[in-house]
């Protein structure tokens, strides 16, 4: 399991969903390149806005990092050199 994608889902807490400037800044990554490496395993944002700490802004779904990381270790999806060599600053 890609180190990105371990400390993603670490990264929601007890949560469901995560903002996607939160979850950039508890891994220490802008949010274009999060976006990047996220979609190279096949996870997008949501397609709607929702309300976390006041704020309504976009970003991710716990079920959706847990389904890519199901598809990862099952061989479904295989993790591309960019997300395989990412590793926190």
């Amino acid at each position: 399991m890609p180190e990105l994608l371990q400390r993603a889902l670490a990264a929601f807490g007890g949560d469901d969903r995560i903002h996607s400037a939160a979850l950039a800044e508890r891994l220490g990554v802008d949010q274009v390149e999060l976006a990047e490496l996220l979609r190279a395993i096949g996870v997008r944002t949501l397609s709607r806005a929702f309300m976390r700490g006041g704020e309504e802004r976009r970003g991710y779904a716990r079920t959706d990092l847990e389904t890519a990381a199901d598809a990862i270790r099952t061989g479904a999806v295989e993790v591309p050199p960019e997300v395989a060599d990412w590793t926190a600053a």
